[in-house]
């Protein structure tokens, strides 16, 4: 009998979930590219500004690294250690929270460094004209759709439910 794990509908919504993830997280990533190679003349790119979308990495990576199985405390007998899945919750958690902690560094750097500059003394120079505020805000967005596409792939790979 002929079998295809492409006709199975988990595996078609697993696929069509990590590529609407990929899409956005690559969207993400060509504008942080944007923001490295055509900056602000008025004020140049310091990596301090890359540390929120390094971050958001950081959370994309602990949200989807473990799986649904994993975090079902039904399944805490397959462990040697029974604290498994509550230590796996954590680790998804802390994701969260660092990607949602990586967001308001994001929105920190646009107030502080683009929206009213405090750092005008410093060598180099950040002095941006007002209104000129779009690197910021494409530092933002990066931060955001990165978040979004972590979640995005999370959720389009959720567990087949049981029918008992």
């Amino acid at each position: 009998m002929y079998s295809s794990l492409d006709d199975e509908p988990q595996r078609r919504k697993s696929q069509r979930g990590s590529v609407v993830a990929g899409l956005i997280f690559g969207i993400a990533c060509w504008l942080m590219v944007s923001i490295i190679v055509n900056n602000n003349e008025d004020c140049p790119f310091r990596f301090l500004f890359a540390l929120p979308f390094i971050g958001s990495i950081i959370g994309f990576i602990m949200v989807n690294v473990i799986s649904w199985e994993s975090m079902d405390a039904q399944n805490a007998y397959q462990y040697t250690n029974p604290n498994v899945p509550c230590i796996n919750r954590t680790v998804m958690i802390f994701g969260t929270l660092i990607g949602l902690s990586c967001i308001g560094g994001s929105v920190a750097i646009l107030v502080n460094w683009y929206a009213e500059a405090h750092y005008r003394d410093i060598t180099p120079k950040c002095d941006p004209k007002a209104g000129d505020i779009g690197d910021g805000l494409l530092n933002v967005t990066s931060s955001v759709l990165v978040f979004i596409s972590a979640w995005v792939m999370r959720l389009g790979n959720t567990p087949v439910t049981d029918d008992y």
